[in-house]
């Protein structure tokens, strides 16, 4: 058998994967014949187990060299460190400095690229063996999926007229087809988010923190929460857990994605709405939610895109409510000259074609031009730790 390529993945899948928004609704596998071979292997905690022990040993694999991989960071750490030292530049110091004179300085050393690129690569494996046993069982899969689709406990609203934005047609984290072109983008991306998170996301652990850390209104009332870009769900069920008396809406621009987070979310007896919506033009009513919230979605936008999310949900929180758009950066800190190399590097290796668009756009002074008031100090950190503090900005309709 010939070498696969980016591409040739696909042609595992009996079904057409085509450009375009039909793509989300493509072959839905109705009365095809299902083997209970295919059936999953029970559950873990909250988590449906991997439906094939090579599988998950191939990802067990995958999520251990990614928290090996962290080891290696510290080593380039400490490396950038020295060279910027010998440069006379401080490491610890945020800078003006442009990246057109950093990259020289850092890119080419083979212990910074290798850091970089062991997480680029580890990405496309664990999301290409993903994708490579989904489509080989695609008839169960789909069917699966299509018969959870009436189910609930919560809802689930698909579009198939939706007008798919251009920026989004791109192979994010090097997930083959991106969140857009694969009918199994959500449950890759899903199980792919073990080894995404270096190993620390077992059990939604990483967004049950970030959800914790969401503020409340002043006033205490919390009836309705929105999640954009939601993905396969999971900021959305555990806000739902904090919150088990609200209504819990997740949107996305990907059709796949909240297919499978509805399918999971119902399988978790989680009450959670997912719908596939914009989060620039959400369709919700004025003045309706306490709450919305995002995480890790912002630097997948344009600038402008960005932009038309934080006048929209200026539109649609009551006043008093809440905004909590978790993103790398987000409270506009200044970045060391290896915070800014990273960046580079990401969007160069981990196909994070916004990354750059979103690092040097002003982000608190674009949610304050939205109409939106920041907390007092910016920003909330959650567990208190530095990391989260430069991720969790609060912001509030006055």
């Amino acid at each position: 058998m010939p070498p696969l390529d980016r591409r040739s993945v696909l042609q595992f899948s009996t079904l057409p994967l085509v450009a375009g928004a039909d793509v989300a609704f493509a072959a839905e596998g109705e009365g095809r014949p299902v083997s209970p071979n295919d059936a999953p292997r029970g559950k873990r905690g909250i988590f449906t187990r991997m439906p094939s022990l090579d599988l998950e040993s191939q990802v067990d694999y995958l999520t251990g060299h990614a928290t090996w991989a962290s080891v290696i960071g510290d080593v380039s750490a400490k490396r950038g460190e020295a060279i910027l030292r010998a440069h006379g530049i401080d490491p610890q110091k945020p800078t003006d400095m442009k990246l057109k004179d950093i990259i020289p300085l850092l890119e080419n050393d083979p212990v910074i690229a290798m850091r970089s690129r062991i997480g680029s690569i580890n990405h496309y494996k664990a999301f290409a063996d993903l994708q490579i046993y989904f489509h080989s069982k695609a008839d169960y899969y789909l069917t699966t999926l299509k018969a959870a689709e009436k189910a609930g406990p919560g809802g689930l609203e698909l579009n198939r007229t939706l007008v798919i934005p251009d920026y989004t047609r791109h192979e994010i984290h090097n997930q083959i087809g991106g969140y857009m072109g694969d009918p199994f983008a959500g449950m890759i991306y899903f199980y792919g988010t073990l080894t995404l998170f270096d190993g620390k996301n077992e059990q939604d652990i990483s967004f049950d923190k970030t959800a914790a850390a969401v503020p409340v209104p002043s006033d205490g009332k919390v009836r309705r929460i929105l999640d954009n870009g939601t993905g396969p769900g999971q900021l959305a069920t555990s806000l739902k857990r904090r919150f088990p008396d609200a209504e819990v809406w997740g949107i996305d621009v990907s059709g796949p994605m909240v297919r499978y987070a509805h399918h999971r979310a119902n399988q978790m007896g989680v009450k959670v709405n997912f719908a596939n919506r914009l989060a620039e033009d959400n369709g919700f009513p004025d003045n309706y939610f306490d709450i919305i919230v995002s995480t890790s979605f912002h630097h997948e936008l344009t600038a402008e895109a960005s932009k038309k999310v934080f006048t929209e949900a200026q539109r649609t929180l009551r006043k008093g409510g809440v905004y909590r758009p978790a993103d790398s950066g987000i409270n506009g800190y200044p970045q060391t000259p290896l915070e800014k190399i990273h960046t580079y590097l990401a969007w160069r290796q981990n196909h994070e074609v916004w990354m750059m668009e979103w690092a040097e756009m002003d982000r608190l002074g674009s949610i304050k031009a939205a109409g939106l008031q920041l907390d007092a100090d910016g920003a909330a950190g959650g567990d208190g730790s530095p990391w989260l503090k430069t991720i969790n900005v609060a912001a509030r309709k006055v």
